[in-house]
């Protein structure tokens, strides 16, 4: 199991329940698919809210699955899922981090059963991808309710991007087969430049409050909440293992505290036994360390915190909007929250008492946690930012700093925005990236680039809202950036060209044809080209090379998924931006029935044993299958699976004890299970080791075969194996699990030996001294008459 992924994600409780921010893991791509007990292709049918056994609000989706690429689950099947948050008569719950399904939607889902049994998606929104298709049809994998952000499996920051379907679809079926891949995340993660969304622009149409307006740094989807006296006390409840709990909440409080632009005044005083954490109002505010009342699941080893008790609505003292007014805050920190540096568990309450006084991420706006755009501020180096960065500690960040003095102090001294070094241009070649660059200095600054010549603002670059900005044109642009502060007027950069050229053209050429294969009714199979060029694009077609009447959608990458229900031809176009295209050969997949899963004759040999004996199981298996795997207990329990999988294992139970058989479809039938099969460990009897009565040697009539007969003792049952040689030498196998052997035809001096082998120890062997069989050749004289 690898290291998980650093990761915040924000949630509010609405009406009855509380409202509240939270920070998770995310795991490496490999282990998501190996912990997802499904992972199906669905299309979602309806959603509806329901209460929970808390009285909380959860949705229930049912999806109509259209492929399986894991699990005990077919095609044609309708999935039930169950995500926290939903609206179920008064109760309204909001949390961001669920997954949203969109009737009629296609999603790639990930499931797993929950703590209440309920079966859910894998990390919440994590284990749910949209598939769209680009405006070139490409077929793209995405989190489409919002982006992920955090940290990667080594630490690194992590940001998350759409992903080529097709061929992460052929990477989790690498990893489903056991194929042991690393993850090759270069293969099918999309950089923004490859991208060409149909809703790209569609951020730059929310509206935002006025920029440094207390309004602009609080509330989160379009809730604001702030303290008119932000002065709380707060007490602490239990330890953190491995970490300092109470040091670090003290170090979050002092943070906000310290500011001296602000009158914030957060401490924490003592310990208290009160526990109602964030689903019940006690009376205190309290951070809550090890989740006491188990209100984190497993999969959310951070913290949570905000507000478990509102007191009525105030305008704010600028005028910029009405807030609800706290009269308790809480933050939980989980069970499994564990990670090695200290300034993280210190960065991360620092987070979360910072959203208990309002503050909304540096790196979102409002209304829907989508990107921060102008002319909110906006920073992704912050304390609230929605990444936890640990090598902040509990030190705030110039937007912190902003946040604060703006919202509980009088503002932040302001100096006009001024520009002290220009963006410069450069030469790229296609397809190749530039690094665009300001320098500015002043209060609150915030960036917006353009492309064509300032000062005209016609063409706003998408994402452009940083002091740096990476470009990826397909000819010669000219770029400049407006630069905004929190007084003064705007100031217009010098444009900036980036001069495109086009490289060395290389003609596209095949060097690896699709291969036809076989495969089941109901199953799929990938076809993948090889070839050489410069900017290669491809498209697939149903029917014989050259046959362009029937182009799949979306196919234009070196590989495809098809999943034909009859026996089908398919190839590929690979072209060049020289120009030329070449058409590959034909590839045929020939489509088998599908047959059911059959498991007969499960057995075990020995069917008992002698305690740290070993028996073998053991079943005959056919059908159209992807996986054999054998259980301890009975059907259906799958709690325990033996380490080996396959139609044989080995085992040795110290205990009589029972096994089972699962066969999965490769196909879509349904999975066949075998009959129960008992190994008894007998009890009370002592193993007693083989041991054997030395055979003596023989003289036999020179010619004749000839038997040998061994007499051993032991605890049955015993196994004897005959080697022709000198004892010792397993060169020459002979004769067959018995205490005697015909020999061959003694014509020449001949030497055998014989090993005998019982269960006890696992396993203990005896073998004979050499048995020596020497040839008699009878002589008769005549007699004469």
């Amino acid at each position: 199991m690898s290291k998980l992924t650093r990761f915040i994600v924000t949630m509010f409780l609405l009406s009855a329940a509380p409202v509240f921010a939270a920070s998770y893991m995310v795991p490496e791509d490999r282990v998501l698919i190996q912990s997802a007990e499904s992972i199906v292709i669905a299309t979602a049918l309806s959603s509806h809210g329901e209460l929970n056994e808390r009285g909380g609000a959860h949705t229930v989706t049912d999806l109509r699955i259209e492929r399986v690429l894991k699990g005990d689950v077919r095609n044609g099947d309708t999935l039930r899922l169950y995500t926290i948050g939903g609206v179920a008569g008064n109760v309204q719950t909001i949390v961001f981090g669920a997954p949203v399904f969109r009737d009629g939607q296609r999603y790639l889902v990930f499931t797993e059963t929950g703590a209440n049994g309920e079966l859910t998606t894998v990390g919440l929104a994590l284990g749910k991808y949209a598939l769209i298709q680009d405006l070139t049809g490409r077929l793209i994998a995405t989190h489409d309710d919002f982006d992920l952000v955090g940290f990667d499996w080594n630490d690194e920051p992590y940001i998350d991007r759409p992903l080529d379907a097709s061929r992460y679809l052929e990477y989790i079926r690498a990893i489903v087969d056991g194929k042991g891949l690393t993850n090759p995340s270069v293969d099918y993660v999309l950089q923004p430049a490859d991208l060409v969304l149909p809703n790209a622009a569609a951020a730059t149409a929310r509206p935002h409050p006025d920029a440094f307006t207390q309004a602009s740094y609080l509330g989160i989807q379009g809730q604001i909440y702030r303290w008119p006296t932000p002065t709380v006390s707060f007490k602490t409840n239990g330890t953190q293992p491995t970490l300092n709990g109470p040091t670090a909440a003290s170090a979050g409080a002092a943070a906000w505290t310290n500011d001296p632009n602000s009158n914030v005044n957060y401490s924490v005083s003592g310990t208290t036994t009160a526990n109602g954490g964030l689903q019940a109002a006690d009376g205190v505010n309290t951070v809550l360390f090890n989740d006491p009342n188990g209100e984190l699941p497993d999969s959310f080893p951070g913290a949570v915190g905000g507000i478990s008790a509102l007191n009525g609505t105030a305008p704010l003292p600028d005028g910029s909007g009405t807030a609800k007014i706290p009269s308790e805050v809480d933050v939980v920190v989980s069970n499994t929250f564990s990670p090695a540096q200290q300034s993280c568990l210190n960065a991360v309450l620092t987070h979360e008492l910072g959203h208990t006084l309002g503050f909304r991420h540096s790196d979102k706006n409002q209304a829907d946690n989508a990107v921060c755009a102008a002319p909110l501020e906006c920073s992704s180096v912050a304390i609230m930012t929605s990444v936890t960065q640990c090598s902040f500690n509990s030190n705030l960040q110039p937007w912190d700093q902003n946040a604060v003095a703006t919202v509980y102090g009088s503002g932040v001294p302001c100096t006009n925005p001024s520009i002290t070094g220009q963006p410069s241009g450069s030469a790229i070649t296609t397809g190749q990236s530039a690094n665009l660059s300001v320098t500015a200095t002043g209060t609150g600054l915030t960036y917006q680039w353009y492309t064509g010549n300032p000062p005209s603002t016609a063409n706003p670059v998408q994402g452009g809202t940083n002091s740096t900005l990476f470009v990826t044109p397909s000819s010669t642009t000219t770029y400049w950036v407006r630069v905004t502060g929190q007084c003064g007027t705007p100031q217009d950069s010098n444009g900036a060209t980036v001069t495109v050229t086009q490289p060395q053209c290389n003609v596209a050429q095949i060097t690896g044809q699709p291969q036809s294969t076989s495969i089941t009714a109901g199953s799929s199979t990938f076809l993948v080209v090889s070839a050489t060029g410069t900017n290669l694009t491809y498209q697939w077609f149903n029917g014989a090379s050259g046959e362009t009447s029937s182009p799949i959608p979306g196919a234009t990458q070196a590989s495809v998924s098809v999943s034909p229900q009859v026996t089908s031809s398919y190839w590929v176009r690979v072209a060049a931006s020289c120009g030329n295209a070449v058409n590959s050969s034909t590839a045929t997949v020939t489509v088998g029935v599908c047959t059911p899963p059959n498991i007969s004759g499960a057995s075990a040999l020995p069917t008992q044993i002698q305690p740290g004996g070993s028996a073998q199981l053991a079943a005959t298996v056919s059908g159209s299958v992807s996986s054999v795997q054998w259980y301890i207990g009975a059907p259906p329990d799958k709690t325990n699976p033996l380490p080996q999988s396959g139609a044989t294992a080995t085992v040795s139970p110290s205990v009589t004890t029972t096994y089972w058989l699962q066969a999965i479809s490769g196909c879509g039938a349904a999975a066949a299970n075998s009959n129960v099969v008992t190994v008894t460990v007998a009890s009370g009897n002592t193993c007693v080791a083989p041991t054997i009565t030395q055979p003596a040697n023989q003289t036999v009539t020179a010619g004749l075969t000839s038997k040998i007969t061994v007499s051993a003792g032991g605890t049955a049952p015993l196994h004897y194996q005959w080697y022709k040689g000198p004892a010792g030498n397993k060169t020459n196998k002979v004769g067959t699990d018995s205490d005697t052997l015909t020999t061959d035809a003694v014509s020449t001096t001949l030497q055998y030996w014989v090993e005998v082998t019982n269960s006890c120890n696992g396993g203990t062997t005896v073998g004979s001294s050499t048995i020596t069989l020497t040839p008699f050749v009878s002589r008769f004289r005549g007699v004469r008459h």
